[in-house]
């Protein structure tokens, strides 16, 4: 099956529960960074285990340490090693071997920050072999590692032993099995629900040198407290420069493999905006306000956060809709702040004004933050007290009354930072709140998330590539009977093959081309995939293919009509408006008429099988009924007496699918798109430009966030290096100064499609 079947931040989908990781800091205040050591006796061949979450996506720093050993007196000494993931985000490992030095490097790259991944190293008599969520790590040749310890030396996680290169991120679940190479299965399993990788309890021994490391215990920093070993043998580590003091310094937090909280998204913020100390510190920003976001966004509920800086003067924090134009410092305009000067200023959509009773903001003070999605309301504390609307009314956000500021209920925003040149630091509730939150309101973290509509993504949509044969090529690796299948030729310049469930399997039809659809061999559609033959591929190309299943609550409908040449109603099964419907003459030659009203309530369309920008229509009704599609007369792309049509009908299903636009602001630091799941399919035109491609990018090789290929819908030409992206396990971001993805000033229309919902997902 085409996706990576991981899952991250359960909520009920999984029987074992991890309760606590440690969070790791390149700043500690003693230059030295946050590590765990301990001396081992000599061993080459072991498993090691551990849950990852990742910090700093800036990638400022070179060199972010994750495992150490030495039996030298220092890296380039006799039988030393080091496992580390470098700049860019792909893992390295180097090796010492009696004074012989190698060094490995993947070829994937691991920059998510908004989840957690699965990591297990394997060292079979020092040769090194690594997973990442069950996928094994492709490097491009042998990995040399290192044996574990000789009795004298450290084994040290998080940093080097000599101080250099200190990791910044999360670890939880540690498992060092010495003896024995154990599969990642033996430390975690696919959920049948969600069908996603989720921890389970090692039930294994764990030799002589093994250990497991739980944190749970943050009643000190010891080496039989917060570094205790939890196998049985004792092999206890010692902590260094780690705090379990209250928040915002406590480096022992329930943000764990099976409950994510939120931290701040770099990847969604400016570049001159530095988020350190596991993402929860914005610093070193300049004197013109960057921005940065967080990685969980939220439309319902009740959520509370806490935020501290020692600086009373430079900064705002609040909520906000996601704004892409991240090329640029930050503004108040769009979104709801409390800004820390002195007297105390809220912002309402660019207004500010001072909050009644100017009650005082001094560096000792920590901001409340308490927001309802579901009565569109928003307030801010003062170390207990909540301050005035206003009109003098104290706030009270348990009883609901007296807001500081109120937005249109169900609009889906996200925590916001505004840092000009201070120090901020978050507190999501993973570190513990420092005062008691208001009630009703709760942690932002993927547990108080509500629960999808689809849990399981794949049970709706599916990526498949395969190689074309002589014969029939059967793709079995869908839960599901697809109604809808689009392929495509990823090695060759060839049409692109779109077939469907209710013109029947020998109806073939191209989005590349205005052609009328041609009767074909057929491709049967199965109960876990279909079977293509010669007339839907080619011998000896490799293809993608992409397939849906037509249901309401997965938000697709495929609706077949013949035209009647003046104003009639088409029924469709949506039981909503659809946001775009793609529509296509199936009788005689025309092009794909491809409707939306997301273009600020316009009547333009676009054309899917030419790169032309968006053009004025007329038919002001198509999509805005809930059951039907409303044509007002003749059309010859739409409603032409007697011709038949196809019409391909889409809504935004949160957590599963969604269709929105971004706007182009240049350069390499683009818009991030926060979807709310991880993308298995990202469908970009630029609407505002001609001889623009629909650019289709599908996540095709394990371990990558960065997807550098790309198809065009309305061309034949084959897969090409074309607008680079990454995807992240909550959306994805453009990463070019492209015309196709990111021209500045330009608008762009996307459709995307989940791997997995945001609540399971695991990092990518």
């Amino acid at each position: 099956m085409f996706n990576t079947l991981t899952r991250m931040g359960a909520s009920g989908a999984g029987d074992y529960e991890i309760k606590r990781a440690l969070r790791f800091r390149r700043d500690s205040g003693s230059g030295n960074g946050t590590y765990l050591s301990r001396t081992s006796s000599n061993s080459d061949t072991y498993t090691l285990s551990m849950w990852i979450k990742r910090s700093m996506a800036h990638f400022d720093h070179n060199i972010w340490m994750i495992f150490f050993d030495s039996s030298g007196s220092n890296q380039s000494g006799d039988n030393s090693g080091l496992t580390f993931i470098r700049y860019g985000g792909k893992f390295q490992v180097d090796a010492h071997i009696s004074g012989g030095g190698t060094a490995s490097q993947s070829t994937s790259q691991y920059l998510d920050t908004s989840a957690w991944y699965h990591f297990v190293y394997q060292n079979n008599s020092n040769v090194g072999t690594f997973y990442i969520n069950n996928e094994l790590i492709p490097f491009s040749g042998a990995v040399t590692c290192f044996p574990l310890g000789d009795g004298t030396n450290e084994t040290v996680i998080g940093r080097r032993h000599d101080s250099y290169y200190p990791f910044d991120g999360y670890m939880a679940d540690v498992h060092l099995v010495d003896g024995s190479i154990v599969a990642p299965s033996s430390f975690a399993e696919t959920n049948e629900s969600t069908e996603q990788w989720v921890p389970k309890k090692y039930v294994g021994a764990y030799g002589t040198n093994g250990f497991h490391l739980t944190f749970e215990d943050n009643s000190g920093t010891t080496a039989t407290t917060l570094g205790k070993d939890s196998s049985g043998n004792g092999n206890n580590f010692t902590p260094n420069n780690f705090s379990v003091a209250a928040a915002p310094d406590n480096d022992s937090v329930t943000d764990t493999p099976t409950n994510n909280y939120c931290t701040l998204n770099e990847v969604s913020g400016h570049t001159q905006i530095e988020i350190t100390q596991g993402n929860l510190t914005s610093e070193n920003g300049v004197d013109s306000w960057p921005t940065a976001f967080g990685t969980i966004g939220a439309s319902s509920g009740k959520f509370y956060y806490e935020v501290k800086s020692t600086d009373t003067t430079r900064w705002g924090a609040g909520w906000s809709p996601l704004c892409f134009d991240i090329a640029t410092t930050g503004t108040f305009d769009d979104g709801y702040f409390a800004y820390s000067q002195d007297p105390l200023t809220r912002y309402a959509t660019g207004t500010g004004t001072a909050i009644n009773g100017n009650p005082s903001f001094t560096s000792s003070n920590l901001l409340q933050v308490a927001i309802d999605f579901d009565a569109g309301k928003i307030w801010y504390g003062i170390d207990n007290t909540w301050v005035n609307d206003d009109s003098g009314n104290a706030g009270n956000p348990a009883a609901g009354t007296y807001p500081i500021n109120t937005f249109t209920a169900g609009t889906r925003m996200y925590p916001k930072v505004l840092n000009n040149l201070g120090v901020v630091t978050f507190n999501f509730g993973q570190q513990g709140f420092a005062h008691t939150p208001p009630a009703g309101f709760k942690e932002l973290s993927t547990q108080n998330l509500a629960e999808p509509t689809i849990v399981k993504s794949t049970n709706h949509f599916g990526t498949s590539l395969w190689s074309g044969t002589s014969g029939d090529v059967n793709v079995t690796n869908l839960d599901f009977q697809p109604d809808f299948v689009w392929m495509k030729a990823r090695s060759n310049a060839q049409g692109h093959s779109l077939g469907d469930a209710v013109r029947g399997g020998t109806k073939l039809l191209q989005s590349n081309t205005t052609a009328a659809e041609m009767t074909v061999n057929e491709l049967h559609f199965n109960s876990n995939g279909f079977t293509s033959n010669t007339d839907w591929h080619t011998n000896g190309y490799t293809y993608a293919s992409w397939a849906w299943k037509e249901s309401a609550t997965a938000g697709f409908d495929i609706v077949g009509y013949t035209g009647s040449g003046a104003a009639q109603n088409i029924s469709h099964n949506l039981g909503v408006a659809p946001t775009i419907g793609i529509f296509k003459k199936r009788s005689d030659t025309y092009g794909w008429l491809t409707y939306t009203e997301i273009f600020d309530g316009s009547l333009d369309y676009l054309t899917l099988n030419t790169g032309d920008g968006k053009a004025n229509s007329s038919w002001s009704t198509l999509l805005d009924s809930s059951s039907q599609i409303q044509m007002e007369g003749d059309s010859d792309g739409l409603n032409d007496s007697g011709e038949t049509y196809i019409a391909y009908l889409f809504s935004s299903v949160e957590g599963f699918s969604k269709v929105g636009t971004y706007e182009g602001i240049g350069g390499t630091n683009g818009p991030f798109v926060d979807c709310g799941f991880k993308p298995s399919l990202v469908i970009i035109k630029n609407v505002d430009s001609d001889s623009r491609w629909w650019v289709m990018k599908t996540w095709d090789t394990p371990g990558y966030n960065l997807v550098t290929l790309g198809l065009g819908a309305n061309v034949t030409d084959a897969e090409q290096n074309l607008s680079s992206i990454y995807m992240y396990a909550n959306g994805f971001k453009i990463q070019n100064n492209g015309s196709y993805t990111n021209e500045n000033g330009s608008t762009f229309l996307y459709m995307a499609f989940a791997e997995s919902t945001f609540k399971y997902a695991n990092a990518r």
